[in-house]
């Protein structure tokens, strides 16, 4: 990138770069216009000569009213508490609006002309322990006419576009407001254009002036970024604690890693149905709801080893795997089903708070509760039956099942 300043630029040069600022306010108002489904001629060489006029106007001249405002908003900085000297009297600032008023009339409006006008006007012991003040005093009011002007000259500006604007937007305020965003850019004395422009433009390699810009993300979307990366590590990584330790377990008090891998099946069913109904319906995977899947674990695997000791108790006195399986769903097959149930209305109760999180967390719990349940007394006990599973006892699987069906 290239920074210029037009009051340093050839005349040639100044010509060409308020050729790009025009072209560039142009083509910011033809957004805005276009963003409200309309059009207009954006090549209208009398619009472009009114802006290119805005853009080199660099007037002394105030009117009336300007300085009026300006003579406004000096007063109410003197009474105010964001003042630099402290100035009691009204006489005094009374006086020095006034002779701000005539050096406006003059043309005269540095930083110098002001601070003369002060030390003019206020008393020495304002500022005699501080003298510096004074020309605090002075770059604040330099600050307020600067402002004025600019606001000025963008007012007057905006009053010359109207008349090319569409009929629809020439009394619009939200597409004003935008409008004045958009030609704010003729009070700046300087403009940056990029390299390669520029040498187009003026045919120089200028390398000493050439500012090299970099850019980085900043700012919230970054944290969120990292938090939801984190979340998700989080999340795979208690899950993969939780199920470990969970197989671990069932297999040593089941003495078999069959066993521990049938058990924590239904787990690891519900796990992911839970996952997949969050997908469907767009279900952000947050703080609140990466828990669900360690608590689902944690609640869900009492059912798993309620049913295999059941059955495996069961069919240790002797009963078929039919009677077994029938006994077991009469006792445990109940009291998990009741359990769940009662479980899911306990976690149901947080749909009626107002924390949005917490309703997810309530009715997906709920969920996972339900088809951990219905895992445990459906899904399980048909692995046992395919698998034969040993550690159960001498299960004769579905054939055996069948064959006494066939027989009845």
């Amino acid at each position: 990138m290239i920074t210029t300043k037009f009051s340093i630029a050839s005349p040639d040069l100044a010509a060409k770069l308020t050729e790009e600022r025009v072209e560039r306010i142009l083509s910011l108002i033809n957004w805005d216009i276009q963003k409200r489904g309309l059009t207009w001629d954006i090549n209208n060489p009398e619009l472009k000569r009114v802006i290119a006029a805005a853009v080199l106007s660099d007037s002394n001249q105030f009117d009336s009213a300007l300085i009026d405002a300006i003579a406004d908003k000096t007063t109410a900085y003197l009474k105010s508490e964001e003042t630099d000297i402290l100035i009691e009297s009204d006489k005094i600032i009374a006086a020095i609006i006034n002779k701000i008023e005539n050096s406006l009339r003059l043309g005269k409006t540095s930083e110098d002309d002001i601070s003369t006008i002060l030390r003019k006007v206020v008393p020495s012991s304002l500022y005699v322990d501080n003298p510096d003040v004074l020309d605090y005093t002075s770059e604040s009011i330099g600050v307020i006419i600067a402002d004025e002007i600019s606001e000025e000259r963008v007012n007057h500006l905006i009053l010359e576009i109207k008349p090319y604007l569409p009929d629809d937007l020439a009394d619009d305020e939200n597409f004003l407001s935008d409008l004045r965003d958009d030609v704010w850019e003729i009070n700046e004395n300087q403009t940056a254009i990029s390299y390669s422009k520029y040498t187009t433009l003026t045919g120089e390699t200028d390398t000493e002036s050439r500012t090299k810009l970099s850019v980085k993300q900043t700012g919230m979307p970054i944290i969120y970024v990292d938090l939801d990366k984190k979340i998700i590590k989080s999340q795979a990584f208690s899950l993969f604690i939780a199920i470990s330790l969970v197989f671990l377990i069932l297999s040593y008090r089941l003495k078999s890693v069959i066993g521990g891998l049938i058990s924590i099946t239904p787990i690891i069913l519900t796990i992911l149905v839970n996952f997949t109904i969050m997908a469907i319906f767009r279900i952000p995977l947050d703080i609140v709801t990466a828990l669900i899947g360690s608590v689902a674990v944690g609640i869900g695997i009492d059912y798993t080893i309620h049913f295999t000791s059941r059955y495996k108790t069961e069919h240790a006195q002797g009963k078929t795997e039919l009677e077994a399986l029938d006994k077991t769903l009469e006792t445990t097959g109940k009291a998990i089903i009741i359990n769940a149930l009662s479980v899911m209305m306990g976690f149901l109760v947080l749909l009626f708070g107002e924390i949005v999180p917490m309703q997810r967390f309530g009715y997906l719990i709920a969920l996972t509760m339900l088809i951990s349940a219905l895992a445990s007394i459906t899904i399980l006990p048909s692995l046992l039956l395919i698998t034969k599973a040993k550690f159960i006892g001498n299960i004769g699987g579905f054939e055996a099942i069948s064959n006494k069906f066939k027989r009845k």
